[in-house]
């Protein structure tokens, strides 16, 4: 399972359109299609009821919608929080360098 498949479960149960979510995520509808059919395969659940009026969650998509849009909200404070950690990290940095005397920061550099 990877995060792709698991944002394109997410945007496919919000437009209820393949097609248009394929646009939306700027991928081709084949590969998209493909993504999901490969997703279901490897939870061995249908999450998706398909018709010519477009796509709508299964009972088990459904129950699994919440739980995708955790982990995806999760990954995302992940990211921030990794964002946040490396700017105090270089603030460190350049406090340590702006403190240290100047014949000595081309040896620690």
């Amino acid at each position: 399972m990877r995060i792709e498949q698991l944002r394109s479960f997410l945007e496919v149960a919000s437009s209820k359109s393949i097609s248009i979510a394929a646009e939306n995520l700027y991928i081709t509808q084949p590969s998209l299609s493909r993504s999901l059919k490969l997703l279901e395969e490897e939870l061995g659940l249908d999450l998706f009821i398909r018709s010519s009026d477009g796509v709508r969650l299964t009972t088990e998509g459904k129950k699994l919608l919440p739980i995708v849009q955790n982990i995806l909200q999760q990954l995302d404070n992940l990211k921030q929080q990794a964002i946040l950690l490396n700017s105090e990290h270089e603030t460190l940095w350049q406090k340590v360098f702006a403190s240290m005397p100047h014949n000595l920061s081309p040896i620690v550099s």
